[in-house]
């Protein structure tokens, strides 16, 4: 199992073992707790979700501002369950997570 499998099954338990939705579907960035990453390429390989983690320096775009974005200046915010969303750099004026960004080619 991977290091991000670990995490998200870990946060899906806990979540689960508290009786909490596990997403926050009905909240935005700026109505959770934005937490300070000190390692970001660290923390990408151990909660990135897909099997294809990016490196700091590739650039995404985030198709709900359409602006393109540095994958390193992505933003981590925590919910109520305790699950971290990787969220756009433009958060929390942007509500986009890591799911609604494509690559550039």
């Amino acid at each position: 199992m991977l290091l991000a499998e670990k995490g998200i099954q870990k946060s899906l338990l806990n979540a689960i073992n508290q009786n909490k939705p596990l997403f926050q579907t009905n909240k935005k960035p700026n109505e959770m707790k934005e937490l300070s990453i000190e390692n970001k390429q660290e923390y990408l390989n151990e909660h990135y979700p897909f099997s294809e983690i990016p490196n700091l320096s590739d650039k995404n775009r985030c198709i709900h501002c359409y602006e393109i974005i540095t994958v390193g200046d992505f933003k981590v915010f925590k919910g109520d369950s305790g699950f971290e969303f990787i969220c756009c750099p433009n958060a929390p004026e942007c509500d986009g997570t890591v799911i609604d960004w494509q690559p550039i080619k």
